[in-house]
């Protein structure tokens, strides 16, 4: 009786993640595979974009992604974004550990543009973006 106790708390506290997460090898995958069009996936991505990971909550509409571009798109990507203070953003909802080291030391600029922010190394050609609903 104890193990089926235990059995049925598992399945409801692993029932209870609604993240859903997926992989683009390229922006045009993601464009096809409609996640730019649900808004999983930012439409102002570089169009070099790749390796793009991204994850949303289904409860909360929390959203996070990360990608690689082309550096040579950097300077052509950030003219459209607004550019923000690390310290203007009062979390960051994340739903990945492999960001915490999103610094300005570590490269890192900060730009946030329809309720999405975004924190750009354009040199090395790496970003990360989440949202900021509340």
């Amino acid at each position: 009786m104890r193990g089926l106790a235990i059995l049925i708390g598992v399945f409801v506290l692993s029932s209870c993640d609604e993240t859903a997460r997926s992989h683009y090898a390229t922006m045009e995958e993601a464009r096809a595979q409609g996640a730019v069009d649900h808004g999983w996936i930012p439409s102002n991505l570089p169009s070099s974009a790749r390796e793009i990971q991204e994850a949303h909550d289904l409860d909360t509409n929390v959203l996070w992604g990360a990608f690689c571009f082309d550096p040579s798109e950097a300077n052509l990507f950030l003219s459209g974004l607004t550019p923000i203070e690390r310290n203007a953003i009062s979390y960051m909802r994340i739903l990945d550990h492999s960001c915490e080291n999103i610094t300005a030391q570590n490269g890192f600029q900060f730009f946030a543009s329809n309720k999405v922010v975004f924190a750009i190394n354009g040199r090395e050609g790496r970003g990360y973006f989440w949202n900021f609903w509340k």
